[in-house]
């Protein structure tokens, strides 16, 4: 039987791991998100309810009322930040067919960290009065540095399995380079005094490059991770509720005016840059890898073969019935990999 099954099983090595990283990782980011909106801004006037209120009227001279004035803003949460990231993943090693497969990459980029963000709004208009402090507003964008902010969450998933090259080192079946883009996305949630939770998300590829190498008893695998993203996407025309903002005076400063922001988000924009290196560890438990390198091969076999025979507590006794035999001949051929 022996004879038979040898040369089918010989044909390839496959070995896959359960890898969870190590506090040896570091990875360094840059995170920004835009959201372009065009609507209105009036004041918040009301005859009955705040007649002490600000009013809106277009142009230099103003004229009378309380008048909508054309705008467009752009809300810009940024921030960038090192870390030890906190995950795992499943890899697969083909040494025949030189391919891995990474599946099931879920990764806390922040760690136990928080981060600190900043969310800024730009606002674009023609010239226009308020009245109530009374201001003149020149048609020039104007920044307003909303609040301070963190990151309080900051995650990479895999969205689909990731295929790529595993080269063998030397000939070596237990050590490969390994080549991978894998499809993802990352969920970002920013909390901020002025908007509260801002909850993000951008689809991103993350290019892995590392060395697989089986050693006693696990797996390890250390790679350089790289995420270069610089994406615009339409969005949704559906009007967000309106939002309540205290404006700065202009000429002349020193005030601030009420108004009200009636908004629909138009398009976003994401850049992220995530560079840094990784190392994780899968611990090696198959049935019938008897040299506990991941793989349950020809070495395995050997093993089995050369310790024929009565043994006390020898790792080539899987059955742990003190004899070294078919029994466990055949459980490293049912878990060949």
């Amino acid at each position: 039987m022996l004879v038979l099954v040898l040369p089918t099983l010989l044909c390839g090595v496959a070995s896959a791991g359960d890898f969870s990283l190590t506090p040896n990782c570091a990875l360094s980011s840059d995170l920004s998100s835009s959201t372009s909106m065009s609507g209105t801004l009036i004041g918040d006037w009301d005859s009955e309810a705040n007649p002490e209120g600000t009013q809106t009227r277009p142009g230099v001279w103003g004229g009378s009322g309380n008048n909508p004035i054309p705008l467009d803003l752009s809300i810009t949460v940024a921030g960038m930040f090192d870390s030890v990231p906190e995950g795992s993943f499943e890899l697969t090693i083909d040494s025949k067919m030189q391919a891995a497969t990474m599946t099931g990459l879920q990764c806390n980029i922040l760690g136990e960290e928080l981060a600190m963000a900043s969310i800024v709004a730009t606002m674009a208009f023609d010239t226009f009065r308020t009245f109530d402090p009374d201001s003149l507003y020149l048609g020039v964008p104007i920044d307003l540095p909303l609040s301070d902010a963190n990151f309080t969450s900051a995650t990479l998933t895999q969205t689909t399995a990731g295929v790529g090259t595993a080269i063998p080192v030397d000939g070596q079946d237990d050590v490969h380079e390994v080549v991978i883009t894998i499809p993802a996305q990352i969920d970002l949630l920013v909390v901020s005094e002025s908007f509260g939770e801002v909850p993000v998300q951008l689809p991103l590829p993350i290019l892995v490059e590392g060395l697989h190498q089986l050693e006693d008893g696990q797996t390890r695998f250390t790679a350089t991770v790289t995420v270069d993203i610089d994406e615009v996407i339409d969005l949704p025309a559906e009007p967000l509720p309106t939002l309540p903002l205290e404006l700065p005076t202009v000429l002349p400063p020193g005030e601030l005016a009420g108004v009200l922001l009636n908004l629909t988000p138009t398009t976003a924009a994401g850049l992220v840059a995530i560079n840094g290196e990784l190392e994780a560890i899968a611990e090696n438990t198959l049935p019938g890898d008897v040299n506990g390198d991941g793989v349950v091969g020809t070495d395995d076999l050997l093993a089995i073969l050369s310790a024929w025979g009565n043994c006390q507590s020898c790792p080539e006794d899987l059955t742990n019935d003190g004899v070294v035999g078919v029994d466990d001949l055949l459980l490293v051929v049912s878990a060949w990999t």
